[in-house]
């Protein structure tokens, strides 16, 4: 299964939940068509919405309310110990979204630090740092009421 945005979710979630006609994406040239999206596969954004619009809605409100303490209890657990065994200071990418990464310190098992790329860059873990590569990958979604 691909990585799921959030953003993406809720907002179709919502979309949903208020029997909002349709969505309209922009920039579908930026929803990633060659599948080079932090690994998330060809047409991350239209996957999403598409999987999501396709599922009914009671199944969307069960699905939120279980994964959100699901989500919470896991990713408190990750972050406790992401750094864990870290030898000397290291960038580590966030695994959940390619623009963003931690700062680990030897001997702290959790991140001292999470920081975000500039604009249109996403944190390469060859180059340890961010970069313009691929960055049509980042995706924009605009939900007009």
């Amino acid at each position: 299964d691909i990585f799921i945005n959030r953003t993406v979710e809720y907002k179709s979630n919502f979309i949903i939940n208020s029997q909002i006609a349709g969505v309209l994406v922009h920039y579908i040239d930026m929803n990633d068509y060659i599948g080079l999206s932090c690994n998330r596969g060809t047409y991350p954004i239209a996957s999403v919405i598409s999987r999501i619009f396709s599922q009914s809605k009671s199944f969307l409100e069960t699905k939120t309310l279980n994964s959100q303490s699901e989500t919470a209890i896991i990713s408190s657990i990750m972050l406790n110990n992401l750094c864990l065994g870290v030898k000397t200071n290291e960038l580590i990418k966030d695994k959940t979204d390619c623009r963003y990464y931690y700062v680990c310190q030897s001997n702290n098992s959790k991140p001292i630090s999470y920081l975000q790329c500039p604009q249109y860059m996403f944190f390469s873990t060859k180059e340890k740092t961010c970069t313009h590569q691929y960055s049509s990958s980042l995706i924009y979604i605009y939900v007009y009421l």
